[in-house]
C-alpha cells in the first residue's frame, strides 16, 4: 500500500509542478486593469481632499488598494495614454480647486477645463470631475459596455435602470 502511494505521488508531482509554474486555475481573479484602477482611485483620493470629499487621504488610499483587486468595470484594459490623460484630468480638477476653491468652474482652470463632460452628463465644477471621472470624455472608458449589468464605480452599486 505504501509502495502504490508513493509511486501515484511520484507520478502527480510532474503535474502538479506544471500546474504550479504555468499557472494553473484557480490563481487568477479574471479581474482587468487592476493597476489601472488604483493608479485613477489613488489620484482622486488626493485631489478629493481639495473639494471636502474626503477627510482622510490615506484610508481612501487604503480602501481603494483592496476594493482595485476587482479591476475596472471594463472588458479589456485601457491604453496607458488613455488612462494617464484621465488621471491628468483628474489632477488638473483637484489643482484647480485647491486654487480656486471646490466650487470653481471647470472654465476657471489655468490653461481651460481639464475635460468636459460626456453627451447627457453635466459636469458643474471641477469637483465633479474628481467626484464622477466616468462622465468627462478624459475617462469615458470607466464606463462599462452598454450591454453590461456592471455598475460604474462610486454609484454605491446602483442596479442598472435600463433593466
Amino acid at each position: 500500500m505504501t509502495r502504490r502511494w508513493l509511486s501515484l505521488r511520484a507520478l502527480l508531482a510532474p503535474v502538479s509542478l506544471a500546474g504550479a509554474v504555468l499557472g494553473g486555475p484557480g490563481c487568477s481573479t479574471g479581474a482587468v486593469g487592476v493597476d489601472d484602477c488604483k493608479t485613477i482611485e489613488l489620484a482622486r483620493c488626493e485631489e478629493a481632499q481639495a473639494c471636502g470629499i474626503v477627510d482622510d487621504v490615506e484610508a481612501c488610499r487604503r480602501y481603494y488598494r483592496s476594493h482595485c483587486l476587482h479591476g475596472l468595470p471594463v472588458e479589456a484594459r485601457p491604453p496607458t495614454d488613455e488612462r494617464d490623460a484621465c488621471v491628468e484630468a483628474i489632477r488638473r480638477a483637484g489643482a484647480c480647486a485647491r486654487e480656486h476653491g471646490a466650487e470653481a468652474t471647470l472654465d476657471s482652470c489655468e490653461g481651460g477645463p481639464p475635460t468636459e463632460a460626456l453627451p447627457g452628463q453635466t459636469l458643474q465644477s471641477t469637483c465633479d470631475v474628481v467626484a464622477r471621472p466616468w462622465h468627462t470624455t478624459a475617462c469615458a472608458f470607466l464606463n462599462p459596455a452598454e450591454d453590461s449589468d456592471t455598475g460604474k464605480g462610486g454609484e454605491g452599486g446602483a442596479a442598472n435602470e435600463d433593466e
